[in-house]
């Protein structure tokens, strides 16, 4: 498990343009925003928890810090707290969980980068960075996911981390908000 500050996935399969990839990001919020729980073999819902296009709170810095999710439009275990962050685990097994962070940056900076990153009890176990570069674009937008058993009790969070200190959440345009989506999968 990986407590780096920058932690990176390397790109495997195809890549895409700037747009190409906004429009795919798009394309999944609303999809997150049209779900439809579907019955699990037990009573538990597939769908533990997930919120959409909003920008969440907490602060942005140079080290990892949970972004706090104030608006949830599903909770089945209400397992979600907005007030920490964390997502507790009610019932064992494998879960999905994705995230995508937007992040502005207010300033021109080279090199900025930014992180999105899924803990579970407080360990990285999942994490995608994105830099600027030469040329900065207004704001960044990483995409997370990772599927991870979890015990009851397990805590989910999702982190921010930034080398800009002028870093704040949201962008500017249609589909700039963050979101994120926990999955039940089976035991």
């Amino acid at each position: 498990m990986n407590k780096l500050p920058f932690p990176t996935i390397q790109p495997a399969g195809p890549t895409f343009t700037a747009q190409e990839f906004t429009r795919m990001q798009g394309n999944i919020a609303n999809a997150l925003k049209n779900l439809t729980p579907v019955a699990a073999t037990t009573s538990v819902s597939p769908i533990a928890a997930y919120a959409v296009s909003q920008n969440p709170t907490g602060s942005i810095t140079n080290s990892y810090s949970i972004a706090k999710f104030q608006t949830i439009q599903k909770d089945t275990n209400n397992g979600y707290n907005s007030g920490t962050g964390l997502y507790t685990v009610q019932i064992p097994g494998w879960y999905t969980c994705i995230c995508k962070l937007s992040y502005t940056i207010a300033a021109a900076v080279q090199n900025a980068e930014v992180v999105a990153a899924i803990f579970q009890n407080g360990i990285t176990i999942a994490a995608t960075t994105i830099g600027t570069g030469l040329t900065y674009p207004t704001f960044l937008q990483p995409l997370v996911a990772v599927t991870t058993f979890c015990s009851a009790n397990d805590t989910i969070g999702f982190y921010s981390y930034s080398n800009e200190g002028a870093t704040s959440y949201g962008g500017t345009g249609l589909f700039d908000e963050s979101y994120f989506s926990i999955q039940w999968m089976g035991g």
